[in-house]
């Protein structure tokens, strides 16, 4: 057998892997994934999943990772701001942006290829982004080192469409949204319930 063919245990043991080395409230809940993964978010309506989803961002930003945000669905309306503020954006100023046009392939590759680019994108959501899953894949061949984080839709407990249920297949990081509250299922660890919004939460559970 051919050695090029082939990686030994110590070769993959001698790799170095980037870790997002997110802040501890995170760590619990999803370990600590590395870079280059691909993050599912997906919950009914009203479930909490973009401000979840705005909460993470903050994450890997604390982290000093530069995090690009398409509010796809909601657009950049008093809500979205609304969001921004009370999830207190303004920390990470430096290192949190939003998206000026819609999703594309074309876009994405330009902002992909500048000197600042990204080193996460949130895409919020999958069903408003039109994307198909070989756009996906273009995306993840394209830029294996972007953290990818999609938004989805729900049919019942499942994320809605085909696109996003492929996504969910690849995804190291699977995470449910219910009732203000994340489920995660992540292949570096954690795991433990991430309460969104307590107050809420506290109120449906009494």
């Amino acid at each position: 057998m051919n050695k090029k063919q082939y990686l030994t245990v110590a070769d993959i043991a001698s790799r170095s892997y980037k870790r997002a080395g997110l802040p501890k409230e995170w760590t619990t809940h999803l370990g600590d994934p590395e870079m280059g993964q691909t993050i599912i978010i997906w919950g009914q309506s009203a479930s909490g999943k973009s401000y979840y989803a705005m909460k993470l961002a903050k994450g890997f930003a604390e982290a000093g990772h530069r995090v690009l945000y398409y509010p796809l669905e909601e657009g950049i309306t008093a809500s979205y701001n609304e969001k921004i503020v009370n999830c207190q954006m303004a920390d990470v100023s430096r290192r949190f942006f939003t998206a000026r046009e819609g999703f594309s392939i074309d876009s994405l590759t330009e902002v992909l290829t500048s000197n600042l680019a990204p080193k996460v994108v949130v895409v919020d959501s999958v069903q408003y982004s039109a994307m198909s899953y070989e756009d996906y894949k273009e995306i993840r061949r394209r830029w294996p080192g972007v953290t990818l984080i999609f938004v989805s839709h729900a049919d019942g407990p499942e994320p809605r469409g085909s696109v996003a249920t492929s996504i969910r297949y690849d995804a190291g990081v699977k995470v449910r949204v219910v009732a203000k509250r994340a489920k995660a299922d992540s292949r570096f660890g954690g795991r433990e319930d991430y309460i969104i919004d307590p107050e809420t939460v506290e109120k449906i559970e009494l």
